[in-house]
């Protein structure tokens, strides 16, 4: 049974791309694959949130890279 976290990202979205979300679970870091069916280990993207279906009670991460090369800018 997957549970649903929703992280908001407090904006739109916007220059972020190759978005991941990493899992550390046991000793051992891994990627979730993104998928829109809602099935354990799974993420899916929108527009302001990245929303997790967890089937383990982890340490989530979520990396991305930002559009332009540099540094994202502080809020």
């Amino acid at each position: 049974m997957s549970r649903i976290l929703l992280v908001y990202g407090g904006g739109n979205g916007s220059g972020k791309s190759t978005v991941t979300v990493y899992r550390h679970h046991n000793g051992a870091a891994e990627a979730l694959t993104p998928a829109e069916t809602g099935a354990g280990g799974t993420f899916k993207l929108s527009a302001d949130s990245v929303i997790i279906y967890a089937t383990k009670f982890s340490t989530y991460a979520i990396g991305y890279t930002a559009s332009g090369g540099g540094p994202p800018a502080p809020p």
